[in-house]
């Protein structure tokens, strides 16, 4: 039971990475092409406005 878990906890991880690779791209490319060196900035900005997203959505279907 425990290498399933192990296995399945692996498989989470990689879609995780796959998932924030994806929404990292953009935000690198553009990052880059309006010159700008802070690309870790961008992604933490990134990063709070799909969290601010997700918590609108989760506070409309609860409401």
């Amino acid at each position: 039971m425990e290498a399933w878990h192990a296995r399945l906890t692996d498989d989470l991880l990689v879609a995780r990475a796959h998932q924030l690779l994806e929404r990292l791209g953009p935000v690198v490319t553009g990052a880059r092409a309006a010159g700008d060196r802070n690309i870790i900035g961008h992604v933490l900005q990134m990063e709070a406005q799909l969290s601010d997203a997700s918590g609108d959505r989760s506070s409309a279907a609860s409401a």
